[in-house]
């Protein structure tokens, strides 16, 4: 977990100083297990974000403005009734641990002044916030632990607060020398030395000192010694001189604000605060994770249509396996109906002549001996269309339900390359215009429903170097109203060989229908990359002119027959010219 004691400590000092001797305007439970104050100080409003989420628990400024519930939740109510419109007299870290007290100064019923106390406890999924008296007694917590959760430390109304058991570790300001020497690894030593350090920070002294962070402390030379401890050695001192590098490292996944961390990594974007670098990390973090939800969300329906479609698939399958010898039945029938005269009134079976085989050999034909050869004969030609009508029926049912598939498919594939909400909404509203998703309630269908229903986007547009326009589909819907209406027919159309993906215009008619090399590629490279093969290092793209593209009679939104068409191998890429320079 990056966000460790130490980058907290350097949180808590940026706030300290902002909003200490300010006032708690208002406060908003903007999550479960989160709340936002809004804090007037010297002329600025601030906003204070405390999350004890488990996922992604925190404390830092936000700029972010997130939207509040429209009934509060009750330790909102009960934060409103004690803090809000009380004057913040100070922002503390308990040492180096993730825990964080503002005091608030407010007045009781009675008009006399009280101080009351705020607490954050950043813990991973122990995380809480907690409001007490300046005594200590809880007055409520955004996540109560009852006896039954925890017998050790119960987080109840009425119950005296304790802080968290305490660590055995040393503190950056008293920090001398790192004098361990044993079985255990040197990072995880370090880790259990020194007070809010993380596996991140020390991993990352480690090789800032050039030690294996798995060796044995034991097994240290003086030299690697002497090393690690000069890194150890400046890091306490930024620590302790407020000299904090804020910087998200270049994966996106870690950050912190000590040179130690940030030098070992390929690259960095640093920022000015800790706060401004936290605010910036987990408002991208958070827009993921919603994003991601609100996709799974939409990807469960389709994964439920297609495994349904498959089942279908199955069933038509077998049915035309079945009955795909229906033919020997007329061929039964013909032979005892030509043969009457020759056959016993009843009989068990009868051998026949088939005179439309050129050596008419004998057919052994079994009969029902309760009826009469020429009305087994008469069954037979009622089993031939009976099971013809099966065969006919099953194999259309099978070819519709492999076009539904395809279409299924194209939307998991154009879900799963969109990351945008509004583009993952309009195939939400596609699916449910589809019926594969439910319309929600309270939906009343009226006149005027067509007013309400949101403008079309647009498609993703791409230009080339050599001037073309390329557009790009985002679903279904979409890629059928670039190729069936935005497009000329003089435009080159681009789509990915033989598999789902997104329907890719190149604007040649704006060129006199005319186009260069290099913008059949660029448009090729995003017709693979938009598409089920953008993981892939090659891909085929079919490109052919829009006027031999057609909507397949009867399909879905997108399905197209397209002829005159050429293949060209590329390799897939959202920006198909800075890979090609």
């Amino acid at each position: 977990m990056p966000y460790d004691g130490i980058v907290l400590s350097g949180a808590v000092w940026e706030i300290n100083g902002l909003l200490s001797g300010g006032r708690i305007e208002k406060v908003f439970q903007t999550g479960r297990y989160e709340i936002t104050l809004l804090c007037h100080s010297r002329s600025d409003k601030y906003r204070l974000l405390i999350s004890a989420d488990p996922e992604h628990p925190r404390l830092h400024l936000t700029k972010s403005k997130k939207e509040n519930p429209m009934i509060a939740p009750p330790f909102a109510m009960v934060l409103r009734k004690h803090v809000q419109g009380g004057r913040i007299a100070g922002i503390v870290q308990e040492g180096y641990d993730r825990v964080v007290t503002m005091t608030v100064e407010t007045h009781n019923e009675m008009g006399d002044p009280v101080n009351k106390k705020l607490i954050a406890e950043i813990m991973g999924k122990y995380s809480n916030i907690i409001l007490t008296s300046d005594q200590g007694t809880i007055f409520d917590a955004i996540r109560r632990v009852d006896e039954e959760m925890s017998s050790v430390r119960e987080v109840m109304p009425g119950r005296l607060y304790r802080l968290p058991p305490a660590q055995d570790k040393t503190a950056a300001d008293d920090f001398e020398t790192f004098a361990d020497s044993s079985d255990t690894a040197t990072a995880k030593a370090i880790l259990n030395t020194l007070s809010g350090f993380s596996p991140t920070l020390c991993k990352a002294v480690c090789r800032s000192a050039g030690v294996d962070p798995q060796r044995k402390t034991r097994e240290l030379a003086p030299a690697e010694r002497e090393r690690l401890n000069a890194v150890l050695g400046k890091c306490c001192r930024q620590i302790r001189e407020r000299e904090y590098q804020a910087g998200i490292l270049e994966d996106g996944k870690d950050f912190h604000c000590l040179e130690a961390v940030l030098e070992t990594a390929g690259s960095v974007r640093r920022y000015s605060t800790v706060n401004l670098m936290l605010d910036d990390f987990y408002t991208k973090r958070e827009r993921e994770d919603r994003l991601r939800q609100k996709r799974a969300a939409v990807m469960k329906h389709i994964r439920a249509a297609e495994e349904k479609c498959r089942r279908k698939i199955q069933i038509h399958c077998d049915t035309i396996r079945e009955t795909e010898d229906y033919g020997r039945f007329k061929l039964f029938g013909e032979l005892l109906t030509a043969n009457l005269y020759r056959y016993p009134e009843f009989a068990e079976s009868v051998t026949a002549e088939n005179y439309y085989e050129e050596t008419m050999p004998q057919v052994e034909i079994t009969l029902d001996p309760n009826r009469s050869v020429s009305q087994n004969a008469q069954n037979y030609f009622k089993k031939y269309r009976k099971q013809k009508s099966a065969h006919e029926n099953a194999a259309r049912c099978e070819a519709e339900c492999q076009a539904e598939l395809a279409y299924l498919e194209s939307a998991a594939v154009l879900l799963e390359n969109d990351t945008d909400f509004e583009d993952i909404e309009e195939i939400r509203r596609e699916l449910t215009q589809q019926g594969y998703i439910k319309p929600e309630r309270g939906a009343v269908r009226t006149k005027s429903r067509r007013e309400e229903t949101p403008p079309a986007s647009r498609p993703q547009e791409y230009a080339t170097s050599d001037g073309y326009t390329i557009l790009i589909g985002k679903n279904n819907l979409q890629n059928e109203r670039l190729t069936c209406r935005t497009a000329r027919p003089d435009d080159l159309w681009f789509h990915l060989k033989n598999a789902p993906g997104s329907h890719v215009i190149l604007r040649a008619s704006e060129h006199a229908g005319s186009v260069t090399a290099h913008a059949v590629e660029c448009a090729a490279a995003l017709a693979a990359w938009y598409s089920s093969a953008r993981n892939t290092n090659k891909a085929d793209v079919d490109y052919t002119r829009v006027k031999h593209v057609r909507k397949q009679p009867g399909g879905r939104p997108g399905m197209v027959n397209y002829t005159n068409y050429k293949t060209i191998t590329v390799r897939p890429s959202a920006f198909p010219e800075a890979d090609q320079a």
